[in-house]
């Protein structure tokens, strides 16, 4: 189980640069009591300070082999061997402290060169849940994402964008404010953008259903694999407030509902499914995410049937059973599967089981 993600920010240019002086400033001094307190003060003073010296500690070991060699060569073809008569060994001596400080200067503009260029960081993580098991799992930023069983999905930060993809399932986001870095949920090639809220993704086979708790999210309604920065960049995107439910097909179509019941949304967290007048495909639908044997609509007519009731969402039984008993259709089980068809003529007339 994933506890944080993302242990620390990368360094700033400023903390780089800083770091470099210091490096630099250690190389010259030897055993300088004096210097090294003041190092010391400073790393303790901030952890980006000892992950900004790290990372140039690191990047010198590679340049160490090809700054020496530049630097003696250097040194070589300006004459600096020891000067034989001592009345030349103060202009030497300037000589080398004017190179070293070249040096020095050259050193620290290739650290920071070298460091900025470096790729942006990225720290993922992979959560699941097998069927039966649901999780809580708390981010680095403080975010908080309940994940439903038979649920999978995957967690990306960045510097500048904090990514989950919800590969299977259905989650919660609890989000923590971040106003630069956006909380982008990703699921069937859809995008949602929020800024501290709270929401719920449903993946569904063909569909993306997103409710909004509080706060603001924003879902694209046309496909897209990626997105920018800020929730306005979204193509085609849609605002939700409030109470609002709405699913986006892969082919586009919106489903737009206002004023949804946050209890027949969160449902699923005490282990339910709640349905308020539902056609009989979306019900079917949603109890087949969890995996257990299958429930197939053998007749077309069927599918619209429309369904009210609470069921479990630990296994099938207890629905093809009081579906059988509310509505003209016949259940049978075969080869594994529940296989639903009308007992006579199927017409729409809403079922409500209690």
């Amino acid at each position: 189980m994933m506890n944080n993600v993302g242990g620390g920010s990368r360094p700033t240019q400023a903390e780089l640069e800083a770091a470099a002086r210091w490096h630099i400033r250690l190389s010259r001094v030897g055993s300088d009591g004096v210097v090294k307190e003041r190092f010391r003060d400073w790393i303790l003073a901030s952890p980006a300070n000892l992950r900004a010296f790290e990372q140039v500690d690191r990047t010198t070991h590679v340049l160490d082999t090809e700054a020496a060699r530049s630097v003696m060569a250097h040194f070589a073809d300006h004459g600096c061997d020891a000067p034989p008569h001592p009345a030349s060994r103060d202009r030497w001596l300037s000589n080398i402290h004017r190179m070293a400080a070249s040096f020095a200067l050259l050193l620290f503009s290739i650290l920071t060169v070298t460091l900025l260029r470096q790729p942006e960081s990225t720290t993922s993580d992979v959560v699941n849940t097998p069927t039966g098991i649901r999780k809580n799992i708390t981010l680095a930023d403080g975010s908080i994402i309940a994940l439903d069983q038979s649920s999978e999905l995957e967690i990306a930060y960045s510097q500048h964008q904090r990514t989950i993809r919800l590969v299977e399932g259905q989650a919660r986001f609890t989000v923590a404010h971040d106003a630069r870095r956006p909380f982008v949920v990703m699921a069937n090639n859809q995008s949602v953008v929020a800024l501290g809220t709270i929401f719920n993704v449903e993946r569904l086979d063909g569909a993306t259903r997103v409710f909004l708790k509080s706060g603001r999210v924003a879902v694209s309604t046309r496909p897209k694999n990626d997105t920018g920065p800020a929730a306005d960049a979204l193509p085609g995107a849609i605002t939700l407030l409030p109470g609002n439910q709405v699913e986006v097909q892969t082919g586009g179509k919106v489903n737009l509902r206002r004023h949804v019941d946050e209890q027949e949304v969160f449902a699923w967290e005490e282990g339910y499914i709640l349905l308020n007048d539902v056609p009989l495909e979306d019900a079917v639908r949603r109890l087949n995410r969890y995996k257990f044997a299958p429930i197939v609509i053998d007749d077309a007519s069927a599918r619209d049937l429309h369904l009210s009731g609470m069921f479990r969402t630990n296994g099938v039984t207890g629905f093809t059973e009081a579906i059988a008993r509310l509505l003209p259709v016949h259940v049978e089980e075969i080869d594994g599967r529940h296989i639903i068809s009308c007992r006579n003529r199927c017409r729409r007339a809403p079922g409500a089981i209690r």
